[in-house]
């Protein structure tokens, strides 16, 4: 999944990053030690992100991106950064 992560860093997110993260994601769910729970699925990757402006865009909102679904979360995440 860091590949995907290193891409936000350099602020370079377009529609294929962002379709590779959440295949990166769904796998890293998948494959965790016992599974990720959905409800605990948008934390777990919160404090992943490495780029100031995706970084910035979590603190301003981390409690309310927290308590949404993943789905949710990566629409919020789309809605943030794509045109």
């Amino acid at each position: 999944m860091g590949e995907y992560l290193d891409e936000f860093q350099d602020f370079i997110i377009t529609p294929k990053v962002l379709m590779e993260f959440e295949q990166a994601c769904h796998s890293f769910f998948l494959h965790a030690k016992g599974g990720v729970p959905d409800d605990s699925k948008v934390s777990r990757i919160l404090l992943s992100f490495q780029g100031q402006l995706v970084q910035d865009w979590i603190s301003s909102d981390c409690d309310h991106l927290s308590s949404l679904s993943f789905k949710e979360f990566l629409v919020d995440l789309h809605k943030a950064f794509l045109p």
